[in-house]
């Protein structure tokens, strides 16, 4: 290569650096990031599958508490009252909602069965909680 070649090369080389107007100016091509919809599509799927079960396993549970009546009350052989479809005791009644943030009252089925729902969640041996349905009447642990 002449000199006069390299001191050109040179030259457009330090014109380049300095953002001289000598340089070639050439925008990069911005990144194009793909996504795969696929695993979100089948977590989503597995997730609204759990749901499901879960709804019907509490559905069972409250047929098996409650015969489905929402305006039940019985004292149980404890000798607490438990109230409403899925039999709550008032004290744990009390303490699932200050631990999930449910609010609303106890005899409301709905509200019962948003904190089952949310105490299974948490753990499914929470099931517990309704030992002679879940154990002793073979509905069993939900699988959550």
């Amino acid at each position: 290569m002449s000199t006069k070649l390299k001191i050109l090369a040179l030259s457009a080389i330090v014109a380049a650096m300095a953002g001289s107007s000598l340089a070639v100016n050439v925008k990069p091509e911005p990144a194009r990031e793909t996504y795969d919809p696929e695993p979100f599509l089948v977590e989503l799927s597995r997730a609204q599958e759990r749901e499901r079960k879960l709804d019907a396993w509490v559905d069972e549970l409250i047929q098996l508490e409650s015969g489905g009546r929402e305006d039940i009350v019985i004292l149980d052989t404890n000798l607490r009252y438990s109230y409403g479809c899925l039999q709550y005791q008032a004290a744990t009644f009390a303490e699932f909602q200050r631990r999930y943030g449910i609010t609303g009252d106890i005899m409301d089925c709905d509200v019962q069965r948003r904190l089952t729902k949310a105490t299974i969640i948490e753990n499914p041996r929470n099931a517990r909680h309704w030992f002679t349905s879940v154990y002793l009447k073979g509905l069993g642990e939900p699988e959550v």
